[in-house]
């Protein structure tokens, strides 16, 4: 992997969508791609905000696991189990999504009308996202 490769979900949404509990889950193709290809323009930084919590794995241990995963099929789920997980997981050891964590804060403080609504959005677009592109 160079430094502007990444590994990422992608492109297999349209190949094993269900429904778990309240919050969708699809299955994706783990890719290694180039970075600028992914972001296609759009403005990205990297976020290693948790190694103020958590030590990081050591590089060359990060980029083991990376490449282990590449070409695996792996399941997504928006709480449980998101691309924040993903990296988390490969960087520290440990899957923890913060985003998905405030979700469920929120669902548990009677929200969840509005958290439904949310996160169905977020669904679609995720589903728009991981969809196979056609030119």
């Amino acid at each position: 992997m160079t430094s502007t490769d990444i590994t990422h979900g992608g492109d297999s949404a349209s190949k094993g969508a269900a429904i778990g509990g309240s919050s969708a889950s699809i299955f994706a193709i783990v890719k290694k791609q180039e970075l600028s290809d992914v972001a296609a323009g759009d403005i990205w930084r990297v976020n290693n905000s948790l190694d103020k919590k958590w030590m990081p794995q050591p590089p060359d241990v990060i980029l083991k696991i990376a490449q282990q995963q590449v070409g695996k099929k792996i399941q997504y789920c928006l709480l449980n189990y998101n691309c924040e997980h993903f990296v988390t997981n490969i960087r520290y050891g440990k899957p923890e999504s913060r985003q998905a964590k405030k979700a469920k804060q929120v669902a548990a403080g009677g929200s969840g009308l509005i958290l439904t609504g949310v996160l169905g959005t977020i669904a679609l677009a995720l589903v728009s996202v991981f969809a196979p592109r056609t030119s």
